[in-house]
């Protein structure tokens, strides 16, 4: 127990502050709401660059995490955009906005790399096994990669509908 109290004593106070936020942010789109198409990729291209951020702080701008990033970002994307938009959504042309049924999948996905960024800076502080294993950077990009591209793809199923393909 004492190391869980090391790791949150020496956790800055804006960590948990963030947490808070991304809880009630992830809340928010559990309800049903309107949205206009712009705003459709607002979230995917925060948690794109936060995700590519939470690479870049932790391993530099090498190239092996940063390409992992990429793959775990553009395979997620991909499959996510083969399936079908989410279960209630539906375009409406005349006001050109999309009415969307509320999902846990962000709420989800905000608290995966929220964590898996807590996970990294603590492993690093660390300096554990795992942290100086060759495979850490790469596990960590492709993670990160998925977590963010599936923000993308939900946002590519939903902007297909709109087209109406």
């Amino acid at each position: 127990m004492t190391m869980l109290n090391q790791i949150l004593t020496n956790t800055p106070k804006w960590v948990f502050v963030l947490f808070v936020v991304l809880v009630i942010l992830g809340l928010l789109q559990m309800r049903r709401r309107t949205l206009a198409l712009r705003r459709v990729i607002i979230v995917p291209m925060v948690f794109l660059v936060w995700s590519f951020m939470g690479v870049v702080s932790a391993f530099g701008w090498e190239a092996l995490p940063l390409l992992a990033w990429a793959l775990g970002y553009a395979l997620t994307a991909w499959l996510m955009m083969q399936g079908k938009p989410p279960i209630g959504a539906v375009f409406d042309v005349t006001t050109k906005q999309l009415n969307v049924q509320g999902s846990a999948l962000p709420l989800v996905l905000m608290m995966a790399i929220f964590f898996l960024k807590f996970f990294v800076g603590v492993n690093i502080g660390m300096r554990t096994s795992f942290a100086l294993s060759d495979a850490f950077p790469v596990v960590i990009g492709l993670l990160y990669g998925a977590c963010s591209g599936a923000f993308a793809g939900r946002a590519g199923q939903l902007l297909k509908l709109a087209r109406g393909s």
